[in-house]
């Protein structure tokens, strides 16, 4: 699925799927994906109670939330240039996560989750006592490491105000939608070239 901007959902599927979007949200909940693919440019992704084999989420300036999902082993990576990267687990998952410009940050309640905090912008987290593989990157924004969900943790410390405010408004359906219609410049096109000039390479 390619779409220039507005809202994409996938609600309760057991599928293999492949969205491109300039602005707008992906909302995911409650799937089991075999394989799925994201590309964006600035839209934001975010993911709720899914399980997943592989997944690629990529974008330039967009935020991505996986959270209260879980991992089966396979290819995981998340990738922004300059947005967040949120990760929520509920199962076994060995976490990695860096950012060039800034913080990557934990918060686990789980017992058998080890912490290797290598920098401020290095860290490594192995929840119960490990799992698959998960990558995380971003260059300019923050990556955040934790287990359960967002929603649970209501009283949040300030650094994590930005991405918990970023799932709590993207995961409701709003109740009247506008999309403007994409500009010439927005072609997917143009932006996935662009995208792919200017990946990072960490």
């Amino acid at each position: 699925m390619i779409q220039g901007a507005g809202r994409v959902e996938l609600t309760g599927t057991a599928t293999t799927a492949f969205v491109q979007m300039n602005y707008g949200t992906l909302y995911a909940a409650d799937d089991t994906f075999d394989r799925i693919r994201v590309r964006g440019v600035a839209a934001h992704d975010v993911f709720e109670h899914c399980r997943t084999k592989q997944i690629e989420a990529t974008s330039i300036t967009g935020s991505i939330v996986f959270d209260g999902g879980s991992f089966d082993p396979g290819l995981a990576r998340f990738e922004s240039q300059t947005g967040n990267i949120a990760l929520g687990v509920t199962a076994p998952a060995q976490l990695t996560g860096r950012s060039e410009q800034g913080h990557v940050y934990t918060l686990f309640d789980r017992k058998g989750t080890t912490i290797d905090q290598r920098a401020d912008g290095d860290a490594t987290a192995s929840v119960g006592n490990g799992g698959p593989l998960v990558n995380a990157i971003s260059g300019k924004g923050n990556v955040y490491f934790y287990d359960g969900t967002l929603m649970s943790r209501r009283g949040v410390a300030p650094e994590w105000r930005p991405v918990h405010q970023l799932f709590t408004n993207r995961r409701r359906t709003p109740a009247s939608t506008s999309v403007a219609p994409p500009r010439p410049e927005d072609h997917p096109i143009k932006h996935l070239s662009e995208f792919r000039r200017t990946r990072l390479r960490i």
